[in-house]
């Protein structure tokens, strides 16, 4: 499950980072993680709340955005959403398009007090 691996690296970078600033506690956490990151969202959303016990996170807020799929034809250059790694091209109907959004997977904010 390595959904509780991301989730404990995140809750580590944010802990550094609310250190950093001299505070106490974590009130929000801004979340990226794309469909297609790979990650299975209930997993993860259970792995984070198994941190929450920790004293600086007791009340931390968790907002999460999903970016959907998003891929670029190849060879026409058309940009349409995929719900896959593996694409074909609605236009021409050529695989392996580039993915260009949905593979996001990062921590975009943080607010300490």
């Amino acid at each position: 499950m390595h959904e509780l691996s991301i989730a404990q690296s995140i809750v580590e970078l944010a802990i550094n980072e609310m250190k950093k600033a001299n505070a106490t506690l974590i009130s929000e956490m801004e979340l990226e993680i794309g469909q297609l990151a790979g990650v299975e969202y209930q997993a993860f959303q259970f792995a984070l709340d198994s941190f929450s016990q920790q004293p600086e996170l007791r009340t931390t807020k968790y907002i999460i955005h999903k970016p959907e799929g998003k891929a670029i034809c190849a060879n026409c250059k058309t940009v349409y959403e995929t719900s896959s790694i593996i694409t074909q091209c609605p236009e021409c109907d050529e695989f392996g398009g580039e993915i260009i959004q949905g593979r996001e997977l990062r921590l975009r904010s943080i607010i300490v007090d």
